[in-house]
């Protein structure tokens, strides 16, 4: 067990749904626009824990979102059941080791 993440999260057998997509606008304040699975607009500007180790970084710019960054995390969360909005350190721990 990792000090201070909580409980291990078996990723062995992690399903991660093809869904979403991230769509190029033209609105200037903003650029991008993610795509949940019902095709609904997603607003993420909130989406990654404070200060989660690796998964920090990835402060929505344009080419973290192109690189497809912004996608995989979204599908990775549903993967693990976990709503946008109550993603915690565990969850992004769990996302840098299933994206090496």
């Amino acid at each position: 067990m990792s000090e201070g993440f909580g409980k291990e999260r078996d990723l062995s057998m992690l399903v991660v749904p093809r869904v979403g997509a991230v769509r190029a606008t033209e609105d200037r304040w903003e650029p991008v626009r993610l795509i949940g699975a019902a095709g609904d607009a997603v607003p993420f500007g909130r989406g990654l824990p404070e200060g989660a180790a690796g998964v920090g970084a990835l402060d929505f710019d344009t080419a973290v979102i192109r690189d497809g960054h912004l996608l995989r995390w979204f599908r990775f969360r549903l993967g693990v059941e976990v709503p946008w909005d109550q993603a915690t350190r565990l969850e992004a721990r769990d996302f840098c080791r299933c994206s090496r």
